[in-house]
């Protein structure tokens, strides 16, 4: 038996409601859901961010514990390793810079490294007794530390020049306390940065007596 049109559409607009409220519900489900997975997620993400910002700002000694099997475990495992290995190097170049350094400043012989621009970049413990005193040598240029106009002059010549063949020189000085030294002059070369030069000061003084 049929039913009337006004039953009909009472079922209609039921189940209208019903299918509407199952979507509220589900929406507000899912809701929860995600902050939920957010608030889960955002402390390893945070740990990481953090891991990373520390290897950006060169301290490698940071590490990420997470438990195996968690989501980012593997991508945690790999930034501890890269963080140790990047300490390790780290530690390597800073010994090798300490002997490199200890066999700078226990030379007998004057050294003097100029960067691109003609200024003093450092000078071993030798050099600095030969220098003005009371003078930060850092920064200057030559004749500012040693008063030799063909000291400069030379220095500037060897900046300048491209020629490979002449990127090499030598040049005899006597400073004010009437002291000579052969100066072997050597022009850096850096294909990613403008070429610097070493002054390498050896004393005649004391082999012309």
């Amino acid at each position: 038996m049929a039913k009337p049109a006004s039953e009909v559409q009472t079922s209609l607009l039921q189940l209208r409601n019903g299918f509407l409220v199952l979507l509220l519900l589900g929406f507000l489900l899912s809701l929860l859901m995600s902050r939920l997975l957010i608030r889960l997620l955002d402390r390893p993400i945070q740990a990481l961010t953090l891991a990373a910002r520390d290897i950006a700002e060169r301290r490698y000694t940071q590490r990420i514990h997470f438990q195996f099997g968690h989501e980012f475990y593997d991508l945690a495992e790999a930034v501890n390793r890269m963080g140790e290995a990047l300490d390790r190097q780290l530690a390597g170049l800073t010994e090798q810079i300490q002997r490199l350094e200890a066999v700078f400043n226990g030379m007998n012989e004057g050294v003097m490294v100029l960067n691109s621009q003609g200024r003093i970049q450092s000078v071993n413990r030798a050099l600095s007794k030969l220098l003005r005193q009371g003078i930060q040598p850092l920064g200057r240029r030559p004749l500012e530390v040693i008063m030799s106009l063909d000291l400069q002059e030379a220095c500037d010549r060897m900046l300048d020049c491209r020629n490979e063949e002449k990127a090499v020189s030598t040049l005899q000085i006597v400073l004010s306390d009437g002291r000579s030294y052969e100066v072997s002059m050597v022009r850096l070369q850096d294909r990613i940065r403008e070429p610097g030069g070493i002054l390498v000061f050896h004393e005649l003084t004391e082999i012309k007596r």
